[in-house]
């Protein structure tokens, strides 16, 4: 077998000396018809020569001289591209770890190369996933190894994904303090690799051993320490402590700035990092101006801003809520960021009506929380944001 199969355009030229000139002129004076027949048919002939010389020297357990294919011995894995999408459930994070996603297909499996994270809100529903065979070289499918990094449309359904659960049992474990929580000792301990994962409290007590106000909380676990103190003594037991956030946050799934009912979309602005591109209040601003914040799934316990410029000046800031037929002050408002007025990552927090309700502002259907500006007197220095991400207390 040659070292190189014939391409497509190799095909056509075999074609073109064995056939009448005239006869050639005329089919490929039709580009857009008989030509084009032509030339689908010469790179469907090209694709199968190819294959079947990527299979037939795939065959040899070792490299021979005219060999350009890995061969059977090769380590290399046939991989492909899929594109994946979430539809449901946007509001609750996944993440996947490198083979919890198998994919069964002509006696071969293939699994996720890489991690996978959807955030919740993730704007990103769609991510390109690179799957891989699990064994390489011949019985891994070796005359694909070329076209890895092809995209291919899979069903979802085909996906078996691998169970990540740890199933931890440490009945009698502690939440020391708030945002902590120190297991028995007893296997199965927390390691340092379990930082990012979520644990859900079931049974736990409190430092004096009374059942906690955390029980059936879902907490995501921030670090990880290993003391090594034997508690209780002469046990032989070595517990180890997690820290866990105490509140969960998501990207905000609106972000629109009302300068007297003109309204920019700030979204992006609100997922990034850049200083100063948010636009809390207008350069001009008059009572009725407005910042608002949105989610889909419902009305958050509150929002945070990282304000970038603080403001100043005197105005009064009053948060509301849509509540089916009117935007309503919100109950109970805490606000950290002083109005605007304070630099730095700060919390507006709420207790969360019953009667909250979806709304349109400026064509986008959320649960807004909106920051209306309903007293103003002077402005010095307009308050900018760097970022801002809605805040779900899990208590």
């Amino acid at each position: 077998m040659t070292a190189t199969a014939p391409t497509a355009e190799e095909l056509l030229n075999v074609w073109r000396r064995v056939v009448d000139t005239g006869y050639r002129e005329a089919i490929e004076s039709d580009e857009e018809g008989s030509f084009a027949l032509f030339r689908a048919t010469a790179e469907a002939w090209a694709h199968l020569a190819q294959r079947i010389q990527r299979s037939a020297q795939s065959c040899f357990y070792l490299r021979h001289g005219a060999q350009e294919d890995e061969p059977a011995s090769s380590t290399v894995r046939a991989t492909f591209t899929a594109k994946l999408e979430r539809t449901l459930d946007l509001h609750i994070p996944v993440i996947l770890a490198p083979g919890a996603m198998r994919i069964e297909s002509l006696g071969r499996t293939y699994v996720n190369r890489d991690e996978v994270t959807w955030l919740p809100f993730d704007d990103v529903t769609e991510k390109d996933v690179v799957f891989e065979a699990e064994v390489p070289g011949f019985a891994g499918n070796i005359e694909f190894a070329k076209d890895a990094d092809v995209e291919t449309n899979i069903r979802l359904d085909r996906i078996a994904f691998a169970d990540q659960d740890k199933g931890r049992t440490n009945i009698d474990g502690r939440v020391r303090t708030e945002g902590s929580f120190q297991d028995t000792g007893a296997p199965d301990v927390f390691e340092p690799t379990d930082i990012g994962l979520y644990v859900r409290l079931l049974t736990a007590r409190d430092s004096v051993g009374a059942p906690t106000s955390d029980l059936g909380r879902t907490l995501r676990i921030t670090g990880y320490n290993d003391p090594r103190v034997e508690s209780p003594v002469g046990s032989g037991l070595l517990p180890t402590v997690v820290n866990f956030e105490t509140e969960e946050l998501f990207r905000v799934a609106g972000a629109k700035a009302d300068d007297g009912s003109v309204f920019t979309d700030e979204l992006a602005e609100a997922h990034d990092d850049t200083a100063d591109d948010m636009t809390l209040l207008p350069a001009a601003p008059v009572v009725g101006d407005a910042y608002y914040v949105g989610a889909t799934t419902g009305l958050p316990t509150g929002a945070r801003f990282d304000v970038s410029t603080p403001g100043a000046g005197v105005w009064t800031i009053t948060w509301r809520y849509y509540n089916g037929s009117g935007f309503a002050d919100l109950p109970n408002v805490t606000d950290e960021t002083g109005d605007f007025r304070l630099s730095g990552p700060r919390d507006v927090t709420w207790e969360v009506p019953s009667d909250a309700a979806p709304t349109t502002i400026d064509g986008q259907v959320a649960y807004w929380a909106r920051a209306e500006l309903t007293a103003f007197t002077s402005l010095t220095t307009q308050p900018l944001g760097r970022r801002a991400v809605l805040i779900d207390r899990l208590d």
